[in-house]
């Protein structure tokens, strides 16, 4: 049984590393992330970060609160950017992408 287990997740974590970008508009729209992120979190905008998320993303925050969808991650978020992080700001310092 735990060799089945070892070789499933060998087998997910081993699909996931081949992936490559397959154009430059995808190359693009990933590198664009961070900025798009960072306009939305200033903008205090939860709808905007919602919308970077796919309709069924399942988000698990720091707290370990598992959000499932993008309504529920538009609420938490909305919660958040009112209440504890309704001054400050986000900056990004130069992300890299590999």
């Amino acid at each position: 049984m735990k060799i089945i287990l070892g070789l499933l997740c060998l087998g997910i974590v081993g699909s996931g590393a081949s992936a490559q970008l397959k154009t430059k508009q995808d190359e693009d729209v990933l590198r664009g992330l961070p900025q798009r992120f960072q306009v939305g979190f200033n903008r205090h905008d939860a709808h905007q970060l919602a919308q970077m998320m796919a309709e069924d993303v399942e988000f698990v925050t720091v707290g370990l609160t598992w959000l499932r969808g993008r309504a529920d991650f538009e609420k938490y978020h909305a919660r958040l950017l009112t209440g504890r992080f309704s001054i400050p700001i986000c900056n990004l310092f130069g992300p890299r992408l590999r």
